[in-house]
């Protein structure tokens, strides 16, 4: 479903409300790692527990708010006679657990299917060791939210939803505080938006000190909320990262009863719900759409973590597939210890600072370990289980059989590689095997490529099922017969579904025709070339994209060296290679037989600093681009926008998809889509922060302006730093990358903002000196994104079918086999197929 429109409130500005009752909530926002490590996180968690539970015990009043699942157990393990304690708080309605989650995720970069089993683990820790149901959603933090979070917060039940980051500055003082958030099928979910930011009340200096700050905060959120909120119930948070509960807050509040009338009380979110459903009920706003896009340096800052979430988060859920078919046919024991453990690895590293690639270069590398623990568990489950499924299919004729697997709940034929039997590998070295054709089920032959000791062919499957395919030696006659439907003229290659052709002087393509839909994809006018790389200077840090205006293109460095690096019936292989700015460029694009879809896989040598890679698009006639978004396809405009799977730059009747491999953030800009491959980010690039500057002083003039504003009426702490969002690169430079030391306990200080003016030409991971690889698509296509199926197909492009060697067997499977049948509707996706939580019955989502 397309949900076309960016967020805006059904009614019109709300009245405005006199507050009779302010809900404190005492909190603190954990952070599994971020300037510190797991572990350095942890002793800080252990510090504030210790001092929430003394007082509790000491302040029979005081309540207290915990969230994430990581953020507790490393206490609960450490502290087991603390357990009961904390038990009997939450029985009493004194601490809530809110947010459900196993580590708070960004929401725009992981699948859907990991968030919902962030929600998952996190909900069942909270009530299976607490004791604690979870109902509100906390996403305090998170850099965004897709329209389709609604539906998955009710689908795991979850009532309602608090949320700090995602409305526009330029909207924040109409937008209502209190809504129902719809989803594009139409299920809502109560929602607070914390519009003065998570961080309320923070103690800094001496207790008179404080007093005049709390106040003059206090006053100045509710003067601000008072024309945001739907009813006369304020929500105040109390803490912000790593706080430590403070009894001055009592006392504060204490006072404040005393002279005030909107009472103050310690209170939880569950609490503030109920009053606000009582007091405003059925006459609150519906509100459609997603809180993005913000922070969108997130998108490609440290590019290995997000290729290694899309690649781990699809390997384990086609292994979970496998061990499902193979469980439920009683061939093996579901592996619960390492699917456990790989799926703590997968989704700590969706914790939206890791994941976002936030933090430091410590915890950068934790995270590649995380995901190489995590496919290494994946790949022998999957292997294990393939290879017990090819134990039990037919296999009687002669030469190298290969059992091919389709994962996914629809039949289809694409070009697969298999590793060739050591026979079959001699036979080709010594000249005694000229030619190869794969055999399928039903007797018929395809042609196979060689490369090296692999064999490419076009295979079909069934849907969540295999086919047997026999690799054997054929003659150089009936090989001629299997045909090749590739064509080369010049710098023009042709498979009969697609012809494109390369611009000689710069190595990117100017054409790439549809054949059936007898079309040009491309607007190749003013040199806007086909899978162009552009290169940007980029003074911003890991959060935000900073751009000078300095850009360089492939017209400004010519001469590549242009050839044919693979050709025969199966596939064609034409290889670019050249320098560029700060890097040198090997893109190999590949065309497929029987294929439409035009795959590139791009290597860069990058030894520059401080730029932005991107490889750009120009889409015939496109109005309209479509991004796939958690569970949902979201029509967007112009911008720097987060994308699934694919994005379809959209005309009426036809348009151009991208596939990525792991590489989220893309720019749209009418007609144009750049799939950012990377960026670099260095510690102070002081001639480029101050091109920067230069280039934009007007907006940033305004921005300090208003962020002052905010600051004079005791909201700069909280609000300053949104109001300067797009200058987020002058106020935390890439200092993180040293970290603190290995001891350090409590919150960052003034000097650890300093630190990068000390060492800005340290080098640091995030320099991204070195080796990258990027795999990506286009594919032209008539109709729209459903017509054109592109959800199917981009998944199929990010899950390729698998195979394995099969020994001779009798195998009591047939040679052609489908374990899962659920229709031909290319709309239905099978994203899940595993055991349940408890045991027992296998789940299918």
């Amino acid at each position: 479903m397309i949900n076309p429109r960016p967020v805006t409130p059904v009614k019109g500005k709300p009245a405005r409300t006199r507050f009779r009752r302010i809900h404190a909530i005492p909190h603190f926002h954990f952070d599994l790692e971020w300037w510190k490590s797991e572990p350095g996180y942890a002793r800080d968690v252990a510090d504030i527990m210790d001092a929430a539970m003394d007082m509790l015990d000491a302040h029979p009043e005081f309540t207290f708010v915990l969230d994430q699942a990581t953020a507790i157990k490393p206490w609960w393990d450490a502290r087991p006679e603390k357990r009961e304690a904390l038990r009997a708080h939450i029985r009493a309605g004194r601490v809530e657990c809110v947010g459900g989650t196993w580590a708070a995720p960004d929401e725009n970069i992981p699948t859907g299917e990991a968030l919902i089993r962030n929600f998952l683990a996190g909900r069942a820790f909270f009530e299976n060791e607490l004791g604690a149901r979870v109902n509100t959603a906390w996403e305090i933090d998170e850099f965004g939210h897709p329209a389709q979070m609604p539906q998955i917060f009710s689908g795991c039940g979850f009532s309602q939803f608090v949320f700090a980051r995602g409305v526009p500055m330029n909207r924040h003082a109409d937008h209502p505080a209190d809504f129902v958030w719809k989803a594009p099928d139409g299920s809502g979910i109560l929602t607070h938006w914390l519009s003065a930011h998570y961080t309320g009340l923070v103690p800094l200096f001496n207790p008179l000190i404080n007093r005049y700050l709390f106040m003059r905060e206090l006053r100045g959120r509710m003067a601000l909320q008072a024309a945001q909120a739907q009813s006369d119930n304020m929500f105040l948070p109390l803490g912000t990262d790593f706080q430590v509960p403070d009894a001055q807050w009592l006392d504060f509040i204490s006072e404040w009863n005393g002279t005030e009338t909107a009472k103050m009380q310690l209170s939880l979110p569950d609490r503030y719900f109920r009053d606000l459903r009582a007091a405003a009920g059925d006459a609150l706003p519906r509100i459609a759409g997603e809180f993005n896009p913000l922070l969108t340096g997130c998108y490609e800052s440290r590019e290995k973590i997000k290729r290694g979430c899309r690649a781990a988060q699809h390997a384990i859920l086609e292994a979970e597939k496998l061990a499902a078919i193979c469980h439920a046919s009683g061939w093996i024991p579901w592996p619960v210890k390492k699917f456990r453990i790989a799926w703590d690895n997968i989704l700590k590293n969706d914790f939206h600072d890791t994941i976002c690639g936030t933090g430091t270069d410590a915890v950068y590398r934790d995270s590649l370990k995380r995901y190489d623990e995590a496919m290494e568990l994946v790949g022998g489950i999957r292997d294990g289980a393939l290879g017990v499924i090819a134990r039990r299919a037919p296999v009687t004729g002669k030469g190298c059989n290969i059992l091919v697997f389709n994962s996914l709940n629809h039949e289809r034929e694409e070009t697969v590689c298999a590793t060739l039997d050591a026979k079959t590998i001699n036979g080709l070295k010594t000249g005694k095997i000229k030619h190869l054709a794969a055999f399928g089920p039903d007797g018929r032959a395809a042609p196979v490529q060689v490369c090296g000791g692999r064999a490419l062919f076009r295979a079909a499957a069934p849907q969540l099922g295999y086919a047997v395919y026999r690799i054997a030696p054929i003659s150089g006659k009936n090989y001629e017969k299997l045909g090749n439907p590739f064509k080369i003229q010049g710098l023009c290659f042709e498979n009969g579904l697609v012809r494109i052709s390369f611009d000689e002087r710069t190595g990117a393509l100017e054409s790439l025709y549809h054949i059936a839909g007898s079309r040009e994809a491309l607007d190749t006018a003013d040199e806007r070339l086909g899978n162009g790389l552009v290169v940007e200077e980029d003074a911003g840090n890991l959060w935000t994209v900073q751009k000078t205006g300095r850009v360089w293109c492939d017209r400004d460095f010519p001469a590549p060296e242009i050839r044919v690096a693979e050709s025969g019936p199966v596939r064609l292989v034409v290889e670019v290679s050249g320098a560029h700015r700060g890097l040198h460029a090997r893109r190999r694009i590949i065309l497929n037989a029987n294929s439409p879809r035009v795959d590139f896989v791009t290597h860069i040598d990058f030894t520059g600093r401080d730029l932005r890679v991107k490889a750009r698009f120009p889409a015939a006639g496109a109005t309209r681009a479509v991004f796939e978004t958690p569970f949902c396809a979201t029509e967007r405009g112009d911008g720097h926008h987060c994308a699934q799977n694919w994005v379809d730059m959209e005309t009426d009747g036809c348009g151009l998809a991208l596939f990525n491999s792991g590489n989220p953030g893309h720019d749209a800009q009418g007609n144009i889509l750049d799939i950012v491959l990377m960026r670099s980010v260095s510690a102070f690039p002081a001639r480029k922060i101050a091109r920067f500057v230069k280039n934009n002083l007007p907006e940033l003039r305004r921005s300090l302006r208003q962020a002052w504003r905010h600051t004079v009426q005791g909201l700069g702490v909280s609000l300053g730093e949104w109001d300067l969002y797009e200058f987020h690169g002058l106020m935390l430079r890439e200092w993180s990358s040293a970290g603190p030391s290995p001891d350090s306990r409590g919150r960052m200080n003034l000097l650890d903002h300093l630190r990068p003016l000390l060492d800005a030409d340290r080098p640091a991971d995030c320099w991204e000196r070195g080796a990258h690889s990027f795999r990506y698509a286009a594919l032209p296509h008539s109709g729209g994104f459903s017509d054109a199926a592109l959800p199917l197909q981009a998944l199929a492009f990010n899950t390729p079918m698998t195979c394995a060697i099969v020994k001779k067997t009798t195998g009591e499977l047939p040679a052609r086999h489908s374990f899962l049948q659920t229709g031909g509707d290319p709309a239905v996706l099978l994203t899940a197929l595993k055991l349940r939580e408890t045991g027992g019955a296998l789940i299918a989502r």
